[in-house]
């Protein structure tokens, strides 16, 4: 008798075991369905979260492209909803919840950023991490020759592939006569413009380090882009720099939701003052 109990427990046990499996392994569909569904607009940081068959690929300035983006994001919530209307798994409708959050902030991002921000890229360093993150010595190194096809993508010698650089000059230039748009703090122009140089000298590094062959001509090419970029940043964008760092109060709050912070910056600001003063007066004592 206690033999077949053993028995049942421990078929039991499996069950549950196949049971917890199953959710898992579904919740996991459906949220590498979503990750694919981003990799197409942001292929680079999906690359570098191990999604490999996104290393070749990179992320696109044109016309279009961001609303493009948003417009496949409100797809996958409409598609995540009609799944949670669906799904009786307690967990999996955890799951869907947190994905359909997650792209619904997204899109309120991209949508103020828009709306509120002339369109800035600093591209040295943007350039220097999508080459660090796939060329990183703790990846496969099969994966290190996509690094070439994302050089000839970004510098536009890779058929139908404009330079990056001219296109985000391009949508920089489109919207400078929107007065209203909030454009980079001079301070953080001027870091930038002082570390390009190096950045650009370090993506050079990381292909000699990498071993791979046959990039030079093509590092060179991006070179003369990034070059060429930084004069533009120097001279236009400078044009449209702000003195003052503080950015639109829209953009405080949802920097402060995307990180989980669901008091308003007016909720928060009387907050910091007092611990900043309780601080203050317990560093006296201690000075005393």
């Amino acid at each position: 008798m206690q033999f077949i109990r053993t028995v049942a427990a421990s078929g039991l046990m499996l069950i549950s075991v196949l049971a917890q499996a199953d959710w898992i392994e579904r919740s996991n569909a459906i949220t590498m369905q979503v990750l694919e569904a981003q990799g197409e607009f942001q292929p680079e940081n999906m690359s570098s979260h191990g999604l490999n068959q996104f290393d070749s690929e990179i992320g696109s300035l044109e016309a279009g492209a961001r609303d493009a983006f948003i417009a496949s994001n409100r797809q996958q919530v409409s598609r995540l909803q009609k799944l949670l209307k669906k799904e009786r798994d307690a967990k999996v409708r955890q799951d869907l919840q947190i994905l359909i959050t997650a792209l619904e902030n997204q899109i309120i991002s991209e949508e103020l950023e828009h709306s509120l921000m002339l369109p800035y890229h600093n591209l040295p360093e943007a350039l220097f991490y999508s080459f660090m993150l796939l060329l990183d010595e703790r990846n496969d190194p099969a994966r290190y020759p996509a690094a070439l096809e994302r050089l000839r993508k970004y510098n536009g010698r890779a058929e139908g592939y404009e330079p990056l650089t001219e296109q985000a000059m391009a949508r920089s230039e489109e919207r400078f006569g929107e007065k209203d748009l909030v454009g980079p703090y001079i301070g953080a122009l001027e870091t930038h413009l002082t570390k390009a140089p190096h950045l650009i000298a370090g993506i050079e590094g990381l292909f000699k380090a990498a071993g791979l062959e046959g990039w030079e001509e093509d590092y060179q090419l991006l070179v003369e882009q990034l070059q060429q970029y930084q004069q533009w940043m120097d001279t236009s964008m400078r044009k449209h720099a702000r003195e003052d760092s503080r950015l639109p109060k829209a953009i405080y709050a949802d920097n402060l939701k995307n990180y989980g912070v669901s008091a308003t910056p007016e909720e928060l600001m009387p907050v910091a003052r007092y611990s900043y003063q309780l601080l203050r007066s317990e560093m006296k004592a201690l000075a005393w």
